[in-house]
């Protein structure tokens, strides 16, 4: 049991690698899907990278439409965090 713990530190690290390549090898998958449901933080975190993800992309494909993400489009932020983030969005582009 004990090769499926993984710290907090690499389970975050595991994320950031599938983001950025894909998907993982099938162990390391399963090591992070089992992390990620017994641990709050990482659960949380997983959310908010996929959101950051999602935003960016979005940022992308819609550089013409300054307010998009002015919906509730991530509802686990609250709005001064939001207004954070659209505010260094609209000022990098």
């Amino acid at each position: 049991m004990k090769f499926l713990m993984l710290s907090c530190g690499k389970a975050t690290q595991l994320m950031e690698q599938r983001l950025s390549i894909g998907r993982l090898p099938f162990y390391q998958e399963w090591q992070l899907h089992f992390h990620v449901k017994m641990c709050d933080a990482c659960r949380r975190f997983a959310m908010q990278s996929a959101a950051v993800e999602q935003a960016f992309r979005k940022k992308l494909e819609n550089d013409e439409d300054p307010d998009f993400g002015a919906t509730n489009e991530m509802p686990f932020l609250d709005a001064e965090m939001k207004e954070k983030i659209l505010t260094r969005l609209r000022s990098s582009g």
